[in-house]
């Protein structure tokens, strides 16, 4: 047991500096180290292991990063195994898919804000995101159809789908001054994650000179919604 533990070490030491796929393919296809994951060492051991991965599509080669963890729970309750997948590629029709899903969540809950907000700014600005979002939505579609993109569905956008869903269900369970506050809470953390993911992803990603320049002038009308939502924030802190 021990010579394998020792065999095994050396294996994962070789993975964590080589960092290829062939050195992953190598181990995580080598059958005596998968079971001995699963039984035996990572009841003994806990590691990350970092590594790129190179795959082909039929047009070109793509790198991507996968981040595979192996983390070890052996007291309570044995071992466990995590793997974390390669950050998805977002193409333009993905994009526009995703900037859909992100208008329809905020227009959602923001007509549950028009009609269950007590403060007066509270009520404004969820008009104002009603009227905004609706707006993009349709200069969102005119893109699409300039370019000549046809939206596509994405793990992306179906996570912003449930995630919306989720804030909504949360805030029917307020009222008054509390759903204010937690509808203003939700807006500066939502407006926040989509101003993050314009300048690291999407507007780098976008291939179309329209489309970019959608996201740009979004990227604008985003930063003044968070602006305004931490404002709104303040008041009702006082």
């Amino acid at each position: 047991m021990g010579d394998q533990f020792e065999y095994n070490c050396l294996k994962v030491r070789h993975l964590t500096k080589c960092g290829v796929s062939d050195a992953i393919r190598q181990v995580l296809q080598d059958s005596s180290f998968k079971v001995h994951i699963k039984r035996d060492f990572c009841e003994r051991v806990q590691f990350m292991v970092l590594a790129d991965i190179f795959y082909n599509t039929r047009k070109e080669i793509y790198m991507k990063n996968l981040v595979l963890t192996l983390a070890v729970a052996g007291l309570m309750g044995g071992a466990s195994m995590a793997f974390a997948q390669a950050e998805e590629t977002m193409t333009d029709a993905k994009i526009v898919k995703l900037m859909k899903t992100a208008n329809d969540g905020e227009i959602d809950l923001a007509k549950m804000a028009k009609s269950k907000a007590e403060n007066k700014d509270v009520k404004d600005f969820a008009k104002q995101m009603i009227d905004e979002h609706k707006k993009n939505e349709k200069e969102s579609k005119d893109v699409a159809k300039k370019a000549k993109v046809k939206p596509e569905d994405s793990t992306a956008s179906r996570d912003l789908k449930s995630l919306a869903e989720g804030k909504e269900k949360e805030l029917k369970n307020f009222k008054g001054k509390e759903f204010d506050k937690a509808y203003i809470d939700q807006q500066i953390s939502m407006h926040q994650q989509l101003l993050d993911d314009l300048n690291t992803k999407l507007i780098p990603a976008a291939q179309s000179p329209e489309l970019k320049t959608y996201l740009e002038a979004t990227k604008a009308h985003v930063e003044k919604h968070l602006s305004r939502a931490q404002e709104i924030q303040t008041s009702l802190n006082k």
